[in-house]
């Protein structure tokens, strides 16, 4: 019996065409099919600047060390670099405070820490299992950092009310890695803020393998994100001139070995752009199926529903997963009996804080603080609904799904 998986991606001719044409231009690393994609998710997202890296952790370290290195938020380190930005870089001794939410995959909190900052954590909505907008309120942080989780649009209208209200007016930042295509007030969720971080993971609706990107209208930022993400170096053009009209900036010796800032090397592969510019020509036909499926997954659990919350997605959502909280009974027991019934479903990610072994420091610091994100941490589950499903893979898995909650 095969396995109904979380995510899955099938090689069509359109894919493989893509792959032969990175084998056939001969370059692997960042080149035409990574200027390509930027170009057209930023059309498609509706923003100025695309910047592509190697995942969605990427993404989210890289504009977080760009909002540092711009002065848009306080830095505990001192600006030795000679580099005179737009704003005036804000020095202290202490990191910046980012707000992030208490339930989400770890890989949030993880970029905001291995940055040298500090993640403030947030309770989450029961409903859309999003940033609760009331500890915008509660917390003094200098940039907001909202998730978009399992395809939920966050409440950012909220958010950005409570961020105004407060004196500072923290930055307001997105991760729409798990969002492609969820409408946020009418606009794409990520294109919003001052930037947002894309993931275009195998389970995601445009599917790239491991890929990312940064997307912004600010030029600064994403001038600055490309350096970063490329060691650091003083090379920020979009596409290089070094072989056809020359390199601007040879004067002070070759950009590509002087580095401006400490960044990291999170430059990404032509092989995922290809792909992920395939899958974007198809995301809307990708975004429907995913809707669909979901609706006819919530039409077959309804029976369920004494033993377990289904998502109420709208229809301005679109579903990454789907996901499924246990009113009764052990979900690391209905985890086991939906693998052996040969369904793949994963936790509900854990309430970082309180649940995550690598983040025991702040266990007692938000003990009692956080109840939502506890209980779903703790009752939560989700399987696939991807757009590869068939209407016989749906069928076998909500009868596994209510078959398990009664044996857990």
């Amino acid at each position: 019996m095969d396995k109904i998986r979380i995510g899955d991606f099938q090689f069509q001719q359109a894919e493989r065409d893509a792959i032969n044409r990175v084998m056939d231009s001969g370059r692997i690393s960042e080149g035409r099919e990574t200027k390509a994609f930027e170009d057209e998710f930023a059309d498609w997202m509706g923003v100025k600047h695309c910047v592509a890296v190697s995942s969605g952790t990427a993404a989210l370290m890289v504009g977080l060390k760009t909002l540092e290195y711009l002065g848009m938020v306080p830095s505990a380190a001192s600006f030795e670099d000679g580099y005179k930005p737009d704003w005036t870089p804000v020095t202290t001794q202490r990191p910046a405070r980012v707000l992030v939410p208490a339930l989400t995959f770890v890989a949030t909190a993880n970029a905001v820490k291995l940055c040298g900052m500090e993640p403030v954590f947030a309770d989450i909505d029961r409903y859309t299992y999003t940033m609760e907008p009331d500890y915008v309120a509660i917390h003094a942080v200098d940039a907001v950092l909202p998730v978009h989780l399992f395809g939920f649009g966050a409440n950012m209208a909220a958010i950005n009310s409570a961020a105004r209200w407060r004196t500072s007016s923290p930055l307001i930042i997105e991760d729409a890695c798990e969002a492609h295509g969820t409408l946020v007030d009418g606009h794409k969720a990520g294109s919003q803020a001052t930037w947002g971080a894309f993931s275009f993971y195998i389970a995601h609706t445009v599917q790239a393998g491991e890929f990312g990107a940064l997307v912004t209208d600010n030029a600064d930022i994403a001038r600055v994100a490309r350096q970063i993400k490329a060691h650091g170096r003083l090379c920020s053009c979009k596409v290089c001139t070094r072989n056809t009209t020359g390199c601007h900036r040879l004067k002070d010796g070759d950009p590509r070995f002087l580095a401006q800032f400490i960044g990291y090397n999170f430059k990404a592969m032509e092989w995922s752009a290809a792909l992920a510019r395939v899958q974007l020509a198809k995301v809307d036909e990708n975004i429907g199926r995913r809707k669909e499926n979901a609706r006819t997954l919530t039409r077959l659990l309804l029976d369920g529903q004494d033993d377990f919350i289904l998502p109420g997605f709208r229809n301005t959502d679109v579903p990454m997963v789907y996901p499924i909280v246990l009113k009764n009974g052990d979900r690391n027991e209905m985890l086991v009996k939906l693998d052996a019934a040969g369904v793949e479903a994963r936790p509900a990610f854990g309430c970082i804080p309180l649940q995550q072994p690598a983040y025991a420091q702040y266990k007692q610091r938000y003990a009692g603080m956080l109840p939502v994100s506890e209980w779903v941490g703790e009752s939560g589950f989700y399987v696939g609904c991807h757009q590869y499903l068939t209407g016989g893979q749906l069928k076998r898995m909500a009868e596994a799904i209510l078959e398990s909650v009664k044996r857990c």
